[in-house]
């Protein structure tokens, strides 16, 4: 199973993401790196663990604040390809971000989140500026219930959205369980992710919140999941990435 490692940005560090209580977040304290830089966590999880790709959480940019673009070039130096949520909710901050180069290297993809995203309407013309490959969508949820100030997803529920979204073109879907992000207690959303498995086995399901080891990834693969978002259980050293 894939593991996609979260970064977490706030100004300019990399925090620890609990529970989404975010102005509570404080630079992480990680095995795997003498500071929370940006820089320093990135070439960590490029030379220590082999890791190539990590999302991104730009939290200043989905607050409203400038993307950290200074943060993106480092990340791109470190030799990562980012998939990048940096409050993306219409097609001009999408085409902005994306069109971000440093040297060669761009966004690799772009995450749309369901909190930041006004209307189905607006997700549908990013996924045709971006393209399908490029563009993921995020199904945020807190115990469950969408977050999301959109009259457009407000009344439908997380298996409504996933069939509304779907029909915009989008093939990549990551549900995010936020209450359980750097909860400890593994992760909710499994039983979520097997039933939209079951109704759409083409889409290609990224599971994030509440990982510890490597039991969990277990469960999350049986539920469907392809890949699943890890942060905490990363800087603790308490998943083995290198098991099947």
């Amino acid at each position: 199973m894939k593991i996609l490692p979260v970064i977490d940005l706030k100004d300019g560090q990399v925090v620890h993401a609990r529970g989404g209580h975010r102005g509570q977040y404080q630079p992480v304290s990680s095995q795997l790196a003498n500071d929370a830089s940006p820089v320093s966590i990135g070439q960590a999880l490029v030379s220590r663990l082999g890791l190539t790709e990590a999302y991104v959480a730009d939290l200043d940019a989905i607050a409203g604040k400038e993307p950290a673009w200074k943060d993106f070039e480092g990340l791109l130096n470190c030799g990562l390809q980012l998939w990048v949520d940096a409050g993306t909710g219409d097609s001009a901050s999408a085409c902005r971000l994306m069109s971000f180069q440093v040297g060669n290297e761009k966004i690799f993809r772009l995450i749309v989140g369901l909190e930041s995203i006004k209307s189905i309407k607006q997700l549908a013309e990013i996924v045709q500026l971006v393209g399908a490959d490029r563009t993921v969508f995020s199904l945020d949820l807190k115990h469950g219930r969408p977050l999301t100030q959109s009259t457009d997803f407000s009344t439908m529920t997380p298996q409504t959205i996933v069939h509304r979204i779907i029909q915009t073109g989008i093939r990549r879907l990551i549900v995010l369980e936020i209450a359980s992000v750097g909860s400890n207690e593994g992760p909710q959303s499994a039983k979520l992710c097997t039933a939209i498995h079951q109704e759409y086995p083409d889409i290609e399901l990224i599971a994030g919140g509440g990982v510890r080891n490597n039991d969990d990834l277990n469960i999350l693969e049986s539920s469907g999941c392809a890949a699943a978002l890890v942060a905490t259980a990363l800087h603790q050293g308490s998943l083995n990435i290198t098991e099947d």
